[in-house]
């Protein structure tokens, strides 16, 4: 058996075995994330024929790309939660070979096998696998670009970049956290090819066939509302819940997210102009308070990067269970950066990607869910540790 079978089996037989023995083959898990019950709700409407709504009217709440992955499993399968666990779960098996491909291309053969054994039975990769979340789609679409790029360097082809391009888009429409990704890849792509104009030409493309697949779903907001949503409203909440004076003055609660009714003044806040006028009035009035910017950033960032899961429902066992994998991980990828920068060719596009959802987290809020695209990132950096540490050891015993 080859390693990439191998890790494809044994990853998937893992998620497999996680939904069937440890959530239930038939739970959605929406009492722990309420989240999918709108997935679930829009996906029916769309394999019903009744379009992109909730409770007869029209959504844009919700971004559309796992709502029609939702819909496409029920119109053939029926809304059986079982499938799409099934899926989900061959989903996260192609996620591994695909960390297993990355590692191969920027380190070595040994160090993908590493990584995607690791990959295989990591808990924060096998979570999302059993719930109705857009965390397990957006991850793979997540490596499947980042494999892309990967290997169209040295070889860049227009059809490869527009190609990119469309996953990358596909992705926003999954999770609209890689928006400004083109232009961050910008620096990476200027220190690749050593000629701005090129990279800015490159990341310009990267931007632009992005919106070929949003600005289908940009019109149709604008037709359901009669305003221009790019992808869904939902942002504007999520940035007033993570930035408001309310939770300033909160210990356990700064850097993460409030519920609305708990923050003060916006109790009556039903629409997305009053949670995205009330952002920037914190805004402005946050920027002229630049120690309290860094306060709120640096608590942002500790939740992101946080040992323990942030969510309250975070259980016992989970946290044991983070400490045991990510917190034994965290470590090994700190180790695994620092050594990768002694190679000749520099991990630069993991960095970049790294630190887009880092600013995508202090923009909004500090939360472990968002640090899900970059997780396989940190199980590469640790194989590369755990690679070099095996050669160093091996080394020394042939000496």
């Amino acid at each position: 058996m080859t390693p990439l079978i191998a890790v494809f089996v044994a990853a998937f037989l893992m998620r497999l075995f996680f939904n069937v023995y440890v959530m239930g083959i038939d739970n959605a898990g929406i009492e722990r994330f309420p989240d999918g019950k709108d997935y679930d709700e829009l996906a029916l409407a769309l394999a019903g024929g009744t379009g992109y709504e909730i409770n007869q009217s029209p959504n844009t709440f919700r971004p559309p790309g796992y709502p029609f992955f939702l819909a496409a499993v029920y119109a053939l399968a029926g809304h059986s939660y079982a499938v799409v666990k099934v899926l989900q779960s061959l989903i996260g098996a192609l996620t591994c070979v695909l960390v297993v491909l990355i590692g191969e291309r920027l380190f070595s053969k040994r160090t993908g096998v590493i990584a995607g054994a690791i990959a295989a039975v990591y808990p924060f990769l096998i979570l999302y696998s059993g719930f109705l979340l857009s965390e397990a789609l957006f991850v793979f679409l997540s490596m499947v670009f980042l494999y892309m790029l990967i290997r169209l360097r040295g070889n860049w082809t227009w059809w490869g970049v527009a190609l990119a391009g469309l996953v990358l888009g596909l992705m926003n429409l999954t999770r609209p956290v890689a928006l400004l990704l083109p232009g961050l890849l910008f620096f990476w792509l200027w220190g690749e090819l050593g000629v701005k104009r090129r990279a800015a030409m490159i990341a310009g493309l990267l931007a632009l066939w992005m919106l070929v697949p949003i600005v289908p779903w940009t019109i149709r907001n604008y037709v359901a509302t009669q305003s221009f949503i790019l992808i869904d409203d939902h942002h504007w909440l999520g940035l007033h819940i993570g930035n408001n004076r309310t939770i300033m003055e909160m210990p356990d609660k700064i850097g993460g997210w409030l519920e609305p009714a708990l923050v003060e003044g916006s109790r009556d806040f039903f629409h997305a102009a009053d949670y995205r006028a009330a952002y920037f009035s914190f805004m402005r009035d946050l920027l002229q308070r630049p120690l309290d910017l860094l306060r709120l950033g640096g608590y942002k960032l500790m939740r992101f990067w946080s040992v323990v899961p942030t969510s309250s429902k975070t259980t016992p066992r989970d946290a044991v269970i983070s400490i045991f994998s990510y917190g034994l991980l965290l470590p090994l990828a700190l180790l695994g950066v620092a050594l990768s920068f002694r190679s000749v060719e520099k991990p630069w596009l993991l960095i970049v990607w790294t630190l887009n959802f880092c600013l995508m987290s202090l923009i909004a809020f500090g939360s472990t869910r968002f640090r899900a695209p970059v997780e396989p990132v940190l199980v590469l950096f640790g194989a590369l540790a755990l690679e070099r540490v095996w050669a160093a050891w091996a080394a020394r015993g042939r000496a």
